[in-house]
């Protein structure tokens, strides 16, 4: 029985010294919230870079997509004059023909 104890003891001795104590358990909660603390405010400033960064390009893009769309619209504004002619020319070979036939063929 007392070898049992001592075996016991032995284990115990070698075990407790590993164990953690309530104010380790506290300072590694301490250290714990700290780290928190400097990640959140690391996150934080990331955040408002990335959202930073984010805003610059959509300027860029917005910049960039009102230069296409005035382009695009000078192009349509210089064909306009050539989709008047041609519909000019439509209704006004339309109107001839109608006008030979009315005038010049005569009914069956």
């Amino acid at each position: 029985m007392e070898n049992r104890m001592t075996a016991l003891e032995n284990r115990f001795d070698t075990i407790l010294p590993t164990l953690a104590t309530k104010a380790d358990v506290k300072a590694l909660e301490l250290k714990l919230a700290e780290s928190s603390a400097q990640l959140e405010l690391k996150l934080a400033e990331s955040s408002a870079q990335q959202q930073n960064s984010l805003n610059k390009l959509e300027i860029k893009l917005l910049d960039i997509i009102h230069q296409e769309i005035k382009a695009v619209c000078q192009k349509i504004d210089s064909n306009n004059w050539r989709m008047i002619v041609w519909m000019t020319s439509v209704v006004m070979t339309g109107f001839a023909g109608v006008f030979y036939i009315a005038r010049y063929v005569p009914l069956a």
